[in-house]
């Protein structure tokens, strides 16, 4: 890599102990992935080399190294996904942004402590219909609402898909699939296909400066993206 184009990728926040830097020094984020965290305060950032540039498509390798890094911290209590994409010109240029947003930051690991996500998604046997398909995934939310803390809806691979986002406890989200099951069982034209248990992709937010954008990569298709870099050698916000 080219000193021009060094810079960070910036993978999932998560809080800075002395046992967890300890455990991650031993530990690579998965096949030829290894990542390293920088600390500012109480909350710590899981890094890895990148170019420092925003390119036109995602590139597959560094999608797999997201992905990698991302579900290696699964086994902590609460990890904040990053954005795909989402770069830095160095480690100062990411103590700056766990220091700016400290608070919101803090707030989210809290929400998300010892949560995964869980995915739905539901098709009609009997071939696309938008209006029975969106009743089968109202029913199907009704069903599960009080075994998931949050839940959204996320768009379909296609027409004939919709998909719902489930927010779980570590110990719960078994528990919500076999009520899922249950349902699908009592519904004849209604097939489901669970996913998971991810990193809590779809309910949490990090701000690059080109704006807001979601988290981390979904289960097939490309990732959504943070579509800008964090920061320049002087300290400035700018987009790549």
């Amino acid at each position: 890599m080219a000193e021009a184009d060094a810079g960070l990728a910036v993978h999932a926040i998560v809080r800075n102990t002395r046992t967890d830097r300890a455990l991650d020094a031993l530990r690579p984020g998965g096949p030829e992935v290894a990542f390293r965290l920088v600390t500012a305060g109480g909350l710590a950032a899981a890094v890895t080399d990148a170019p420092f540039r925003d390119e036109a498509r995602a590139d597959p390798e560094a999608v797999r190294v997201h992905g990698a890094v991302v579900e290696s911290l699964l086994r902590r209590a609460s990890v904040v996904p990053a954005p795909y994409g989402l770069r830095a010109r160095d480690e100062d240029a990411v103590r700056r942004l766990l220091e700016r947003r400290r608070d919101a930051l803090e707030e989210a690991l809290d929400r998300l402590e010892n949560s995964y996500e869980v995915r739905i998604h539901v098709r009609l046997s009997g071939g696309p219909d938008a209006e029975r398909l969106a009743a089968g995934l109202r029913q199907l939310n009704g069903i599960l609402r009080g075994q998931a803390r949050a839940a959204v809806e996320l768009p379909g691979s296609s027409d004939d898909e919709r998909v719902a986002a489930f927010l779980v406890g570590r110990g719960e989200w078994l528990r919500l699939v076999q009520e899922a099951t249950r349902w699908e069982a009592r519904t004849p034209d209604v097939r489901l296909r669970v996913t998971g248990p991810w990193p809590p992709y779809d309910f949490i937010r990090v701000e690059g400066p080109g704006g807001t954008e979601g988290p981390g990569r979904a289960d097939g298709g490309e990732p959504r993206r943070a579509g800008a870099a964090l920061a320049r050698d002087d300290g400035d916000e700018e987009e790549a």
